[in-house]
C-alpha cells in the first residue's frame, strides 16, 4: 500500500498545478492501493481553503452541487479521494496518554511525533506535517511514502531506519 503525500493528491487533482502531469503519471504507474491519514484530511482542507479561487478551480461537478465554500472544499476532498481510488484513511487512535514531561494529555500520534522529531534533530529538514504522516505510516505498517518533495528525499536514509521508504516522483 502506498501512502500519498498531500502534494501528490493536489497535483494529481488540479491541472493548474505545476506537477500535475508528473503526479498523474506516477499514480498510473504505481496503480495502488493508496492510503492517506486523518492528518492528510486536515492538510487537504487547509490547502484547498487557502488556494481555491486563488490558484485552483473547483471541479465543474462540485460547482454545480454546492454553494457554500466549505461545502465545495469538503466535496472536492471526497472527489479527489474517489478519483485516486484511496482504499484506506488511517485513523487517529483516539488514545490519550498522560505525558509526564509536558504535564498534559496528548494523543499517542502526537507523542510519537514529538519522539520522532527528537530522534531526527539536526539530521532532517522535514516539517511537522511530514512527521505526522510518518507516524501514521509507522503505526499502521505502511512502508511506501509517495511525494513530490525533494527535501523529504534528503531524509530517506533516516526514514529507512524507521521502515519508511520514500518514493520521490519526478
Amino acid at each position: 500500500m502506498y501512502y500519498l503525500d498531500t502534494n501528490v493528491i493536489i497535483a494529481y487533482g488540479f491541472k493548474e498545478e505545476t506537477h500535475h502531469k508528473i503526479a498523474r503519471k506516477a499514480i498510473e504507474e504505481l496503480k495502488g492501493p493508496f492510503c492517506i491519514s486523518a492528518w492528510s484530511l486536515v492538510e487537504l482542507a487547509t490547502v484547498l481553503s487557502r488556494q481555491t479561487k486563488v490558484r485552483y478551480r473547483f471541479p465543474p461537478e462540485i460547482e454545480q452541487f454546492a454553494q457554500a465554500p466549505g461545502d465545495k472544499i469538503d466535496l472536492t476532498i471526497r472527489w479527489l479521494l474517489r478519483k485516486l481510488n484511496v482504499k484506506r484513511i488511517l485513523p487517529d487512535s483516539g488514545e490519550l496518554l498522560k505525558d509526564r514531561d509536558y504535564n498534559t494529555e496528548v494523543t499517542i500520534e502526537h507523542l510519537k511525533a514529538i519522539e520522532l522529531a527528537l530522534k531526527m534533530v539536526f539530521q532532517h529538514i522535514v516539517g511537522a506535517g511530514d512527521i505526522m504522516h510518518f507516524v501514521y505510516m509507522i503505526n499502521y505498517g505502511v512502508e511506501d511514502f509517495v511525494t513530490l518533495e525533494d527535501k523529504i528525499e534528503k531524509s530517506k536514509d533516516i526514514l529507512a531506519t524507521l521502515g519508511v521508504h520514500v518514493i520521490r516522483v519526478r
